[in-house]
């Protein structure tokens, strides 16, 4: 992630349809030759205000397989491309998205962004490729 100038967001609180327009702009601005569509969808009933950034269904094939004779524990579980379309993320499509957002890691599932002001500031400058001005803090216990 480049160290751009911030925006100055001043008192500016985007509202979800905001945030998903400017992250979904973001992201496919910094699609590069070969990379993934991503996925910028909002949330439903409780999780209303949520935002979700993934592959498209057809483009999440990966899960995970117990190998033959060994016990069915979690850690025995490998990932693999098993070829079903709304499954998880592949490991290359988990560090490219991590790497565009500037995150350490992400999950198969993709990111899942809270329903507030300062995620949905944060999460905008990190999809536009800036350092975020200010993140957000976790609202619930």
């Amino acid at each position: 992630m480049t160290a751009a100038p911030a925006v100055p967001w001043g008192g500016h609180c985007p509202d979800r349809g905001e945030a998903v327009r400017r992250i979904t702009a973001g992201l496919k601005a910094r699609r590069v030759l070969l990379d993934f569509p991503w996925s910028v969808k909002t949330g439903r009933g409780t999780s209303w205000g949520w935002i979700k950034i993934t592959a498209a269904p057809r483009g999440r094939t990966w899960g995970h397989v117990l190998p033959a004779g060994l016990p069915d524990c979690p850690e025995n579980y490998q990932a693999a491309d098993l070829g079903r379309p709304g499954l998880g993320l592949s490991p290359v499509q988990r560090s490219r998205l991590a790497e565009l957002l500037g995150l350490d890691s992400v999950h198969s599932d993709g990111v899942l962004i809270p329903a507030s002001g300062d995620y949905y500031r944060e999460y905008i400058d990190r999809a536009e490729g800036r350092i975020p001005e200010r993140c957000g803090v976790p609202y619930w216990d």
